[in-house]
């Protein structure tokens, strides 16, 4: 597997093209000899004190800027960094590092799908696309053009909201999903009004399952999604639900207490009731069982976009935050493991006892699985 390039962000402002010394949150991964990279600015690492870390500014090429405090830093060995761009195809096992940044553009390229790819923010706060860490070595231009690799779908919504008489199934009392109006790239936005148990619950495809959760293949699924709150009071579910409405239906999120309904799930849930601060859990569940925590508190809720996603080789389920791994997998033989369940893609909010509505915008997802028998 290649190495990957670590990074944490800036403590402290730069504020001269002359400064020697740049003071980092976390000191971990620098080397004396190491390289790191801020806004376009190659730096070779000199010496380090705890913190704070002496460089060379302007190094390879780049100019000496000053940066703002909270800016990424990446810290690397100086082959690990590139001065040029990569294009065509690519093979993410082959690679050294994932993924090669070209200090004298900026850009970052990581392989997906067997093609490189540039423009994924590696580390940042934007996380516009997918994770490398999940898609690195899924054949997606593969499986777009010849059904024998496997299965993707997905959507960013630029073609508009079709529900019920095409991809997307709507339910729950009184909910809504539509697209968002002068938004560039596309989103949508599922919405649930501000009255006690209204609930708006969308799946996709709407009749037909998605991802086998079996044993063998691999499957992966990501979904970039923005909360309106992150106070009190709301049930949230994002993942993979049962198919049909046998299994998700108009009471996904079962009542008062926003908890979810006993069906075939998999994926990332808050349950906040009143006077409970709004944290993302990661869940599973088996119809007819009882609901799995996984790991709690993946994430303290956020107003911004996050990436929620799982990938599972082999039958180990892993969960990403942000194209981050979490600690906590689970195995398909796991107890109430949803296992051989074909699921489809699912998002789900709930208002609890509020006067405020709860709405989740979705920029984007991607589902994929290698090719099982059928």
């Amino acid at each position: 597997m290649p190495a990957s390039i670590t990074n944490t962000t800036l403590a402290a402002a730069v504020s001269t093209t002359a400064e020697t010394t740049i003071q980092v949150k976390s000191a971990t991964g620098f080397v004396v000899g190491y390289g790191c990279y801020v806004d376009r600015e190659y730096m070779v690492v000199t010496g380090i004190l705890g913190t704070i870390i002496s460089v060379r500014r302007g190094a390879w090429g780049t100019r000496s800027t000053p940066h703002l405090a909270g800016s990424t830093v990446f810290v690397a060995p100086p082959n690990y960094f590139t001065q040029y761009d990569r294009y065509g195809a690519g093979t993410a096992a082959n690679e050294q590092v994932q993924p090669y940044i070209n200090i004298l553009t900026g850009s970052v390229w990581s392989v997906l799908g067997g093609r490189w790819v540039a423009g994924n923010t590696y580390g940042g706060t934007t996380n516009y696309g997918l994770s490398p860490e999940i898609w690195a070595d899924i054949p997606l231009d593969k499986m777009a053009i010849d059904p024998a690799y496997g299965s993707v779908a997905g959507d960013d919504f630029l073609s508009g909201v079709l529900t019920t008489a095409h991809m997307y199934s709507l339910l729950g009392a009184n909910g809504t999903f539509a697209q968002v109006a002068n938004v560039p790239h596309g989103a949508a936005l599922l919405s649930a009004p501000a009255t006690d148990e209204d609930e708006a619950t969308v799946t996709a495809p709407g009749v037909v399952g998605l991802i086998k959760a079996d044993a063998a293949s691999t499957w992966c699924f990501e979904t970039r999604v923005k909360m309106n709150r992150i106070t009190t009071d709301q049930a949230v579910f994002v993942g993979l639900a049962g198919e049909g409405a046998s299994e998700v239906d108009a009471s996904f999120l079962t009542d008062a207490t926003g908890a979810l309904k006993v069906v075939d799930s998999i994926g990332f849930r808050i349950l906040a009731p009143t006077a409970t601060v709004p944290v993302w859990d990661t869940v599973t569940q088996l119809a007819g069982g009882a609901l799995a925590s996984v790991q709690a508190g993946v994430l303290t809720s956020v107003a911004t976009y996050i990436k929620l996603g799982m990938k599972s080789v082999a039958g180990t389920v892993t969960f990403y935050v942000n194209g981050i791994p979490q600690t906590s997998t689970v195995l398909s033989s796991a107890a109430n493991f949803p296992l051989n369940q074909v699921m489809s893609a699912c998002w789900a909010v709930k208002s609890l006892a509020v006067s405020s509505t709860t709405t989740m915008t979705i920029d984007w997802w991607k589902a994929a699985q290698t090719r099982i028998a059928n």
